[in-house]
């Protein structure tokens, strides 16, 4: 009983073509609907931190390399939480942080601002 307390309940709106898809997909596994949708989301919640953080992980690598170099910054406010993407470190809402353009790489990173001191002072 105490499990029911902490158990919560998602509304959300889809299309009849979503929703016609997922029941077939639920009844093509003999599961209920709402264990194929529950099962989903974990999966892809699972799925996509492991994604972004081998992404992390190449970004930082490829940075460390030396093969590409960032060209400037722009200051932005958060406005939600996130992480540097050189150290780590959780930035919370509301921070003054810094979006880190690249000379070659399209893709821009969030940066503290004592990861930008770093990167600053290791071109001088």
């Amino acid at each position: 009983m105490d499990d029911k307390k902490n158990e919560k309940v998602v509304h959300t709106r889809i299309s009849k073509k979503l929703f016609d898809k997922i029941s077939s997909k639920a009844k093509k596994h003999r599961i209920t609907t709402s264990n194929l949708l529950r099962n989903l989301v974990e999966d892809y919640l699972e799925i996509h931190g492991e994604v972004w953080d081998a992404i992390d992980e190449k970004l930082r690598n490829y940075l460390a390399s030396g093969e590409d170099s960032i060209i400037g910054y722009q200051s932005i406010v958060l406005n939600k939480n996130s992480n540097c993407s050189l150290c780590g470190k959780t930035l919370k809402k509301g921070s003054q942080v810094f979006i880190g353009f690249f000379e070659k790489l399209p893709q821009k990173i969030i940066v503290c601002s004592e990861c930008k001191e770093k990167e600053e002072m290791a071109k001088k």
